[in-house]
This record gives C-alpha cells, sequence and structure tokens, in this order.
C-alpha cells in the first residue's frame, strides 16, 4: 500500500486549452515545428493531415509523418485534439534516427523525469489534467532505451478509471518521448 494515502490531481483546477477550434493549418504548421529534426541526411516529410474519430471515439486531426534518410525512413502518425489544440498521442521517432541519448553521467534522475513530464503534460494537454492524478504505482524504466515511463490515472469520485490514464515517457535527455492521452467519456 503506499505510504502516503489520498490523490493528487496534477492540476487543481482547470488550466486554459493550447487553443480552441483549430484548422488543419494550424494543425500542419504546429506539425512541422513540433517535428521538426535537425539530424544531417535526414527529412520531415508530412504525408497527411485527415480529420477522423480514433479507437477511443474521440475526434482528432491525425498528422501521418516520415523522417526520410537515405534509401529509407521511418514513419508513424500522431493526433491533436481539433477543439483545444492538445496532443492526444505522440511517439518519439528519433531514438530509432540516432539520437544521442545522455551520458550515465548527464542521465536526468526519476525525479526529474517525474517533473519534465508535468511539465510537458501542461505545454501539451492543459486543459484536462484537472481530471488525473500524479502516478500512483511505481515508474518504470526501460534502460535498453534510456526510457522512463509514467502512468498518470483518471479519476472520478475519487476512484481510478481503469485504462484511463495519460501514459507519458520522458528520455535520461529530458526529452518527450512518449505521450499518449486515453480520455474516455464517462457519466
Amino acid at each position: 500500500l503506499p505510504n502516503e494515502k489520498g490523490t493528487h490531481f496534477i492540476s487543481g483546477a482547470s488550466l486554459k486549452p493550447r487553443m480552441s477550434d483549430v484548422s488543419v493549418e494550424q494543425v500542419n504548421a504546429f506539425a512541422e515545428e513540433f517535428l521538426a529534426v535537425d539530424l544531417e541526411g535526414v527529412t520531415l516529410v508530412i504525408e497527411s493531415i485527415e480529420e477522423r474519430t480514433n479507437f477511443n471515439g474521440q475526434d482528432v486531426i491525425s498528422i501521418q509523418y516520415m523522417y526520410e534518410y537515405g534509401h529509407g525512413g521511418v514513419g508513424t502518425n500522431f493526433e491533436i485534439n481539433p477543439e483545444t489544440g492538445e496532443i492526444v498521442q505522440y511517439h518519439d521517432l528519433m531514438q530509432r534516427m540516432g539520437r544521442d541519448q545522455a551520458e550515465n553521467e548527464e542521465a536526468i534522475s526519476k525525479d526529474e523525469a517525474l517533473d519534465l513530464a508535468v511539465d510537458y503534460l501542461k505545454e501539451y494537454t492543459p486543459s484536462i489534467l484537472h481530471h488525473y492524478a500524479m502516478p500512483m504505482s511505481s515508474t518504470r524504466f526501460d534502460e535498453r532505451q534510456g526510457v522512463y515511463h509514467f502512468s498518470f490515472p483518471r479519476i472520478v469520485n475519487d476512484i481510478p478509471v481503469m485504462s484511463d490514464q495519460i501514459s507519458v515517457g520522458i528520455t535520461t535527455d529530458g526529452e518527450l518521448e512518449l505521450l499518449m492521452v486515453n480520455h474516455y467519456d464517462v457519466d
């Protein structure tokens, strides 16, 4: 059992959304800036942007993108909430592209990674944070990839909602590696 009882929300009140009524053009501009790469020989290609409903039943703007290099590349998509301009789903591909991880003596601690995770959440998904609590379970650390994984559970009537959490991955050099918002409409 946890030493400390009770729930500690990420934010005590609703924070202002990043934007409101986001256009596809605004998402494209954000994607180009957010996904920018400065590795030699690597080019960002935004393949498509579409409005659709994701697996959670949320309306999202989905950005299909690829990092091209040499005779190949790697690609995926990320999702933005069109009402708030906030990230719904993102996974960093830079580790596959050879971004250097911090050496052990420069690696951030678990507590520093948690602070950074909260900072990223306040920057990229602020309007829903008053529904989510600080992690209640232990942090998972992936030594092979050098990533701390945090799970921020959604709380309704003082009860954690199963499978409704925000997952955040922070690399040992402090970069956002993963941001996944599983937010369901629950009565």
